[in-house]
């Protein structure tokens, strides 16, 4: 991969966690709806995204795997389990949401597209960006 193509991917990543972050406030802040723990979870994971990528692009620190992966990763799991409830495939029982926000009821945008949609698919590029960018990283050695 050469230098402009790993440029775009990380920018690419950092736009995806700004994008998502703004998101998550503006289902919150503007469209009103009640976060429940587990997009909580996400939330805390996602937010500091931002700000990680973003110190990484101004210090020019390659190996970011090792200050991304940690927090897109666990976001990754969180955002699957998560779809997994809303999906109907593992019940609400085994989850600590409360009944005032359940989290199969987080909040559905149209037709199957849900912010823990949403979430899963920015944790997803996330992932899958900062591994093609560290390993083309690793490729020249």
């Amino acid at each position: 991969i050469n230098k402009m193509t790993k440029k775009i991917i990380l920018y690419f990543i950092w736009f995806i966690a700004i994008a998502a972050t703004l998101g998550s406030l503006y289902a919150s802040l503007i469209l009103g709806l009640t976060p429940c723990l587990l997009c909580w979870y996400q939330r805390i994971l996602m937010y500091p995204l931002v700000i990680i990528i973003g110190v990484c692009i101004w210090k020019k620190i390659k190996y970011l795997n090792y200050l991304v992966l940690p927090f897109s990763l666990l976001g990754l799991g969180i955002s699957f389990y998560h779809n997994l409830l809303r999906l109907g495939i593992i019940q609400e029982k085994i989850t600590t949401c409360s009944l005032e926000t359940p989290c199969v009821a987080s909040g559905q945008l149209s037709g199957f597209i849900s912010l823990p949609m949403l979430s899963l698919i920015a944790f997803v590029l996330i992932n899958v960006g900062t591994i093609i960018y560290c390993y083309s990283n690793k490729e020249k050695k």
